[in-house]
């Protein structure tokens, strides 16, 4: 048996003005894991750090021209982090999953202008299935950024 699964819950605690959405540029991002992860093992927290800075400068602009662009800090908490147990997940089935905060600031002010609540869950069951399944640092942060993206265009909540 082969089952592959994403969900991917997403509150969007304060949406981005949309008169300044479109002009959004990356001045710098912060990662942060939670200190509860220091002992998650399978967790290599400098490159799950490095893949969501990638991730974010490939997907929001970084700032070029000033008076075009409304530049951004984007900080990040990694609140929870979990790789499937590849046994487990080919017998039963197994979630991979990344949860986290994703806040927007004026550089300036520091006054938050969006906030969003991001949980990605990866299921995987059988052989096949944990193959397919986006369970790694990369993997985990691509769909993380994907889904913020998703909603950072969304109007409301």
């Amino acid at each position: 048996m082969v089952l592959t699964a994403c969900v991917t819950p997403v509150t969007i605690v304060q949406p981005v003005d949309p008169a300044i959405r479109d002009s959004l540029a990356v001045e710098r991002t912060e990662v942060v894991v939670d200190d509860d992860l220091a002992d998650y093992k399978l967790l290599d927290q400098p490159k799950l750090v490095s893949a969501l800075k990638d991730e974010f400068s490939k997907s929001l602009p970084i700032i070029t021209d000033e008076n075009s662009q409304t530049p951004v800090e984007v900080h990040v908490e990694v609140l929870a982090y979990r790789e499937p147990n590849a046994a487990l997940a080919i017998v039963l089935g197994d979630t991979a999953q990344i949860v986290g905060n994703v806040v927007l600031k004026e550089p300036e002010t520091a006054l938050v202008i969006g906030e969003y609540y991001i949980e990605v869950i990866e299921g995987a069951g059988g052989l096949l299935g944990l193959a397919a399944a986006d369970t790694n640092e990369p993997e985990l942060a691509r769909e993380f950024v994907e889904k913020f993206m998703e909603f950072l265009v969304k109007d409301s909540k």
